[in-house]
C-alpha cells in the first residue's frame, strides 16, 4: 500500500533498532534514483563499522553477537501499476497510476545481497529473513525445536534470500503480521538468554504504508512488544 507515494522507489529502513549496536546503518543511492520524486529520503541501507558519528559505543568493529534480521515487503505494488489512491489496479502508463517500485526484485535482493556478502564472513553476524504481503509473513530460514532462525552460514543466507526471489509480489502490506513474527523468533532464540548477549537489528524493506493498522500510531503496542523482546 503506497498512496503515500508519488513514483517513488522503494524504502529500506534501519527501523526498530532493539540494541545499540558497534555498527552502523548508513543511507546508499539507488542506481534509479532519477525515479525518486516526493518520497522521504530513506534509501537502501548498507552497515559499516561504527564511528564517533554513530550514536553507538565503542567505535570501531562490533565482537559481539549480532542479528539481524530482514523484514522485506512483497506486496502487488512491487510488481504491477496501481492507481495512486490504491483503489485498482492500472494498465501500465495509465494516468493517475503510479508505476511498479520493483518489479524483478532487482533494488530488494540487490540491496540485501551487497550487505549480505560484506558481513558474511564475520562470525559475529548472523541473519533472518522475513517476507510479508497479504494477511501473511514467511519466513525463509530453517529453524525448530531449540535451533534458532537466525544462521551463519552463508549457503543458508544466499538460501534464503533465493527463495525470496520467486516469492510472487501480490496484496496489501502487513506490518503487524512481519513485527509479531518479528517479536516470537527473537523471544525464540535460543541465544536470547545466553552468555552470548547477542543485540538484535530488525531492518523493514517497504514501499508503502501498512494495510492493517489504519492509523500507523495503531502500530505502538506491536513495536513496544518488539523492542521489549530484546
Amino acid at each position: 500500500m503506497r498512496n503515500f507515494l508519488v513514483k517513488a522507489t522503494i524504502l529500506s529502513v534501519p527501523v526498530l533498532t532493539v540494541a545499540c549496536s558497534g555498527v552502523k546503518f548508513e543511507q546508499a543511492m539507488p542506481s534509479d534514483a532519477t525515479r525518486v520524486a516526493s518520497a522521504p529520503a530513506i534509501l537502501p541501507v548498507v552497515a559499516t563499522p561504527s564511528s564517533p558519528s554513530s550514536p553507538c559505543t565503542p567505535t570501531g568493529p562490533t565482537n559481539r553477537l549480532t542479528k539481524v534480521m530482514f523484514l522485506v515487503d512483497t506486496s502487488g505494488s512491487n510488481r504491477v501499476w496501481f492507481a495512486a489512491d490504491n483503489s485498482n489496479v492500472c494498465q501500465p502508463h495509465q494516468a493517475g497510476c503510479l508505476a511498479p517500485t520493483d518489479p524483478e526484485k532487482k533494488f530488494r535482493g540487490g540491496s540485501i545481497q551487497k550487505y549480505v556478502d560484506r558481513y558474511e564472513g564475520d562470525r559475529n553476524f548472523e541473519w533472518s529473513f522475513v517476507t510479508f504481503s497479504g494477511a501473511d509473513a514467511t519466513g525463509h530460514m530453517p529453524s525448530g525445536p531449540e535451533k534458532s532462525a537466525f544462521h551463519s552460514s552463508p549457503s543458508v543466507i544466499q538460501s534464503a534470500l533465493n527463495s525470496f526471489l520467486t516469492v510472487f509480489d501480490d496484496g496489501g502490506t502487513p506490518y503487524g503480521v512481519a513485527i509479531e513474527l518479528a517479536t516470537a523468533t527473537i523471544l525464540q532464540d535460543p541465544d536470547r538468554q545466553s552468555s552470548a548477549r547477542p543485540q538484535y537489528f530488525i531492518v523493514l524493506l517497504t514501499d508503502g504504508y501498512p494495510s492493517d493498522y489504519g492509523d500507523i500510531s495503531n502500530a505502538r503496542p506491536d513495536i513496544s512488544a518488539l523492542l521489549a523482546s530484546a
